[in-house]
């Protein structure tokens, strides 16, 4: 679809890519761009696209994405899911009056995370928020995302009371710096590269034992049985046909 004749909007988006705000029908929307520059792209706008779909084909509220060009450049179109009245809420500033944390860019443990849900006394489903996050978990190894943080996950605030937000910001699922077929191809033929890309990254932007630990290392501790259950919750889910 062509956005480029869309009227804009004055929202400002923070974060690393290019985007923009239009309105379709009175609805705003966010136009995310494909990244490029002089030596490289990536399909950041493609992996946005279907990372989300896969999170929504496995049961959860997810941001509602299309594909499309603007002025001549691929992006992905996103849905703004906050009503009017409402506010996005990032964790991190749910969190950060609660810890000593003095970075916007503080990197959490496990443990601070459901430490931080537990306490807070304006979610109005804890026990649902504890599972919601370890349920992201498990799709965000599924689907190799290694910029899941404190800022792109959250609440829909109102009237000082909180509710989660739907899933968004998965532009950094599946790999999407691979841009070629001859690359791929190499990496499936290879057992090591393979192996490499299963087991010692992506990482999670979340630390276990002072260190961020690679999702496989995460899952196969056992540690945290949360993070078990959303396995038995997550994994039934998964149809490989309906996802490819």
């Amino acid at each position: 679809m062509d956005y480029s004749h869309f009227p804009k909007a004055d929202t400002f988006y923070a974060g690393s890519e290019k985007k923009i705000g239009i309105r379709i029908n009175n609805e705003e929307w966010i136009l995310k761009f494909q990244y490029r520059d002089s030596t490289k792209i990536r399909f950041n706008h493609v992996s946005e696209y279907i990372g989300s779909h896969i999170f929504g084909l496995l049961g959860f509220d997810v941001q509602h994405t299309e594909l499309g060009h603007y002025k001549g450049e691929q992006v992905v179109a996103c849905r703004n899911f906050i009503p009017e009245g409402y506010a996005f809420v990032p964790f991190n500033d749910v969190g950060e009056s609660s810890l000593d944390t003095e970075s916007e860019h503080h990197s959490y443990t496990y443990e601070e995370i459901v430490h931080l849900i537990d306490i807070n006394k304006k979610l109005t489903d804890v026990e649902g928020t504890r599972e919601r996050f370890w349920d992201i978990f498990v799709v965000d190894a599924l689907l190799g995302n290694f910029d899941r943080h404190g800022g792109n996950w959250g609440f829909i605030k109102t009237d000082n009371q909180y509710r989660l937000s739907p899933v968004f910001d998965n532009g950094s699922c599946l790999f999407p710096q691979m841009n070629s077929d001859e690359e791929m191809s190499g990496i499936i033929e290879s057992p090591e590269m393979t192996d490499d890309r299963v087991y010692r990254f992506p990482t999670s932007q979340i630390k276990m034992g002072g260190k961020k630990s690679s999702y496989h290392e995460v899952i196969g501790s056992l540690r945290f049985p949360e993070c078990n259950e959303a396995l038995r919750r997550i994994v039934p889910r998964v149809d490989l046909d309906r996802i490819s």
